[in-house]
């Protein structure tokens, strides 16, 4: 499953996919979230299906205030595959308790492990000042995943054109929501993921007008194509969809952080 690395890596999860969730502590929540993409041990996908079904059930013995979310990937190359992490951490919260850590493995290790293939984790950032969360928190039944490789030292001019466009976007009320990311370890950098959630398919019916229009009512033709030859900064781009599992997601009930 190393390809799957390097493509997480090249382009990025869980994935990531998905506006930053609350914590349930009161602090206001951090730009960090931790994925592991899994893929399961060939013909064995029902049985670690029901693996995670029983792990979900040790953090619901614990009490575990962290959400776990997971996702299916349902196309591109690595479709059959999953997703699943946690959000809104700050750095520290990745430090688990010691105790915890220890039982959290040696369960996983009885319910999981016989049934994984391969498990890579990676680390990303939320990026708030490009982003156009929902209103409405949480994970939606679907997330197109877009990862873009940026080539080194053309970071700044990607950087640039994002800013215009996320920029133009506010200023017409563009209809659409929308999530940036970055890796910051556990593949190749600089890489950065585009997360457009949606309710169902008929949600990536393409905006009336459609963005290149809208951008050209801001910034012009000769505008446009400026911002367009900004991508010339990337040398890998690849797409997914990743489909919500709430059956295979751990979310605590309301009260457990107490």
């Amino acid at each position: 499953m190393k390809k799957l690395v390097m493509s997480i890596g090249i382009c990025a999860v869980m994935v990531l996919a998905f506006a930053p969730l609350a914590q349930a502590q009161d602090e206001a929540p951090g730009e960090i979230a931790r994925m592991t993409y899994w893929e399961a041990k060939a013909g064995m996908e029902g049985e670690f299906e029901e693996g995670l079904k029983q792990h979900n059930e040790f953090h619901v013995q614990q009490k575990d205030p962290n959400a776990l979310y997971t996702w299916q990937i349902i196309t591109g190359k690595y479709a059959g595959t999953y997703a699943r992490g946690s959000f809104g951490n700050h750095w520290a919260d990745l430090d688990l308790p010691e105790e915890f850590e220890k039982a959290d493995e040696a369960d996983s290790a009885e319910t999981l492990d016989p049934y994984i293939g391969s498990a890579n984790p990676v680390i990303y950032h939320y990026l708030a000042d490009w982003s156009r969360p929902s209103a409405t928190p949480g994970p939606k039944a679907l997330t197109r995943v877009i990862h873009f490789h940026v080539k080194n030292g053309m970071q700044g001019k990607f950087s640039g054109a994002i800013d215009k466009i996320h920029k133009a976007i506010g200023e017409t009320d563009w209809p659409s929501n929308y999530d940036w990311w970055e890796v910051v370890d556990g593949g190749d950098i600089p890489t950065y993921v585009l997360a457009l959630p949606r309710d169902n398919w008929a949600g990536f019916e393409p905006a009336d007008p459609s963005m290149s229009e809208m951008l050209a009512g801001v910034y012009g033709a000769e505008g446009v194509q400026e911002i367009f030859a900004a991508f010339e900064s990337v040398d890998e781009e690849h797409s997914a969809t990743y489909a919500y599992r709430a059956d295979l997601s751990y979310v605590p009930a309301m009260g457990d952080s107490e």
